[in-house]
């Protein structure tokens, strides 16, 4: 009896050893993520500069291209538990997939049961329109046409699920429609999942980008913030791409461009990520392919200036340095300081040029005009000591549990260098505690996740790698009729 149950554990551990990956994946860039069912699942994405002869070099290793990190249990990054899909090879039929060379795939989950994976190809090819990947049973199918229009998706868009199954895929660039109708200045593609079908809608003047970032609020309302020019792979970054974010209502399909307040708003950057904060007043960005893009912190001492406690906040107006200069307002920064009192922040260091958060408030009509820096030492300095080396564009960011896992990712010009200074393909950042957010190298799926606070609270931001967006609605989980109005207000850690 025990030599039997010996063999049986042997075998287990066999079968569960067989299904882990060997070697690891490679590193790449521009690659989809897509959170089904305890697995995170990653597909395509390049290491090196396109030409017409990689993808035949990628696709003769089809557990590379395919495979999922299972989040079931817990891990380091340093042995992460990359899985592969059975008869991976046999199923995964890579010659269907828009290449990456012609702009590569969008996708995102969708179905019934929100346990499909939806595969979108670009305008660029002759395969279907859409492939989905049952994650129940691991089978495929194709779809060679859409009902309505056909949708396109690329590797660059950051496709968003909502509630109901639909899929908006923001095409930030020229494009001929299958009715041969071209768009100069794109348009939202809304690919319903359940009804197989979709249809084309207008993007709002200031929308041509790409590699942005895309946030579903829990109002049904799309955030859309930072990207660079579609014109070549050298785009410059949207300029206002963090000073002016868009919103996009699921609802009623109306757009609405909305400026953002602070005396520190970061430079435009592109290839970043973004997702929900757990209390849902918070969107948290991540990465940026501008290595230097740093928040503006105010280096001018002001004197001769007034200051008056209005409510929580320390009230500064005006004032110069010596020999009456202004060299604030060069420098971009308001004429108005606010220093908020009450959570005993005032203007002081960032702690990283990684971490960013916008705050998102319903609080008054009038813009709230203010800016808070967290001057902790101690958060200082467990940001300094565990923040990761180096900024990485082109990854992918989703929530789970009480994590924002952060997958791949580059720096300029395909640098893996993260690799070599030991850091894992995966980072985490415990986002459970939205005043002190912690980067850690431990994964548990049964961690618990303390309350989440169920009103707006100061926000907190650094440069770009990680944004907050906050707002006093109530959390649901569909979407409410009447979205608030909703005013942003950014808010800096600056680094020491």
């Amino acid at each position: 009896m025990f030599n039997f149950i010996l063999l049986l554990l042997l075998q287990i551990l066999t079968i569960v050893k067989s299904q882990l990956l060997t070697p690891s994946p490679s590193v790449r860039t521009l690659h989809s993520s897509i959170y089904v069912g305890k697995k995170l699942y990653i597909f395509g994405g390049f290491r090196d500069p396109l030409t017409d002869t990689i993808e035949s070099t990628y696709n003769q290793s089809p557990n590379d291209r395919f495979f999922y990190l299972d989040v079931s249990r817990p891990f380091d990054t340093s042995t992460l538990p990359w899985t592969a899909i059975p008869d991976n090879e046999k199923t995964l039929f890579l010659n269907l997939f828009s290449s990456v060379l012609s702009g590569g795939v969008a996708a995102s989950y969708g179905g019934e049961k929100n346990d499909t994976i939806y595969f979108i190809n670009n305008e660029n090819t002759t395969s279907p329109s859409v492939l989905t990947f049952n994650t129940s049973d691991n089978s495929w199918l194709k779809y060679s046409s859409i009902s309505v229009e056909r949708p396109i998706g690329r590797n660059q868009m950051r496709p968003i699920t909502d509630y109901n199954g639909k899929i908006y895929l923001l095409a930030g660039f020229p494009f001929t429609t299958i009715q041969d109708v071209t768009r100069n200045q794109g348009g939202m593609f809304i690919f319903d999942t359940i009804e197989l079908s979709c249809v084309l809608k207008d993007a709002i003047d200031g929308m041509l980008r790409v590699e942005y970032s895309a946030t579903l609020l829990p109002n049904g309302i799309i955030v859309y913030m930072g990207g660079k020019d579609p014109k070549g792979p050298d785009g410059k970054p949207v300029a206002d791409g963090f000073r002016i974010v868009y919103l996009y209502n699921t609802i009623d399909n109306t757009w609405k461009p909305q400026p953002t307040f602070g005396d520190s708003t970061p430079n435009g950057d592109n290839g970043i990520s973004s997702v929900l904060g757990l209390d849902g007043f918070r969107i948290i960005v991540f990465g940026g392919h501008n290595i230097d893009n740093k928040m503006k912190r105010s280096t001018l001492k002001r004197r001769d200036h007034t200051a008056n406690v209005i409510g929580r906040y320390m009230v500064i107006t005006f004032g110069s340095d010596p020999n009456l200069k202004f060299d604030y307002k060069q420098n971009g920064e308001n004429d108005v300081i606010l220093n908020d009192t009450f959570a005993g922040r005032t203007s002081g260091h960032c702690i990283s040029n990684l971490i960013s958060e916008f705050g998102l408030i319903n609080r008054s009509i009038q813009p709230i005009r203010e800016i808070v820096r967290r001057e902790s030492a101690d958060i200082a300095k467990t940001f300094k000591e565990t923040q990761p080396s180096m900024k990485r564009s082109g990854h992918t960011a989703n929530v789970i549990g009480k994590y924002m896992v952060i997958a791949f990712g580059s720096g300029p010009n395909f640098n893996f260098e993260y690799k070599e200074k030991g850091e894992a393909d995966v980072l985490l950042l415990d986002i459970s505690n939205s005043l002190n957010y912690v980067w850690t190298d431990h994964f548990s799926p049964d961690a618990v996740i303390p309350p989440q606070s169920s009103s707006p609270q100061p926000t907190i931001a650094t440069s770009t790698v990680a944004t907050t967006i906050t707002t006093s609605m109530a959390q649901s989980s569909s979407p409410q009729p009447s979205p608030p109005q909703l005013n942003i207000t950014i808010k800096i850690i600056q680094e020491l």
